[in-house]
C-alpha cells in the first residue's frame, strides 16, 4: 500500500455517479489535474472527521507491484463504519467520492 512521498496538500474529493472501471477512474483523476490520494492521506481525513464517510463514502486506488488495481474505502453500512482494503477484481464503482491530490 503506497505511502505519500512527502507531498503536502489538501485532499480533494470528486464524485462520479456513473459506473466506471479502475482504468477509467484513473482518467477522471487526470482530467481534474489530480493523482489518487495515498491511503494514509485519505485515512487522516477520515480520522479527523469520522462522520464524513457516513454521507460521503470515499476511497482511493493504486496499482500494486504486479500491476493489479487495489483500493481502500471508508463508508457506513448497516449502522457500522467500515474501512475496506482489497484488490480490485475488475468490478467497477459508482456513487463513491474519490480522493485526489493536485499534481505538481
Amino acid at each position: 500500500m503506497p505511502r505519500g512521498e512527502g507531498e503536502e496538500g489538501e485532499v480533494v474529493f470528486f464524485k462520479l455517479d456513473r459506473y466506471l472501471l479502475d482504468d477509467d477512474i484513473e482518467k477522471e483523476f487526470e482530467l481534474r489535474g489530480l493523482k489518487p490520494a495515498d491511503p494514509y492521506s485519505l485515512a487522516a481525513v477520515n480520522e479527523a472527521d469520522p462522520a464524513f464517510a457516513d454521507t460521503h463514502p470515499n476511497g482511493t486506488h493504486w496499482k500494486d507491484a504486479e500491476g493489479n488495481w487495489c483500493f481502500v474505502t471508508f463508508n457506513r453500512w448497516d449502522d457500522e463504519r467500515e474501512v475496506n482494503v482489497d484488490r480490485s477484481e475488475g468490478e467497477g464503482v459508482s456513487g463513491a467520492w474519490f480522493a485526489g491530490l493536485r499534481r505538481n
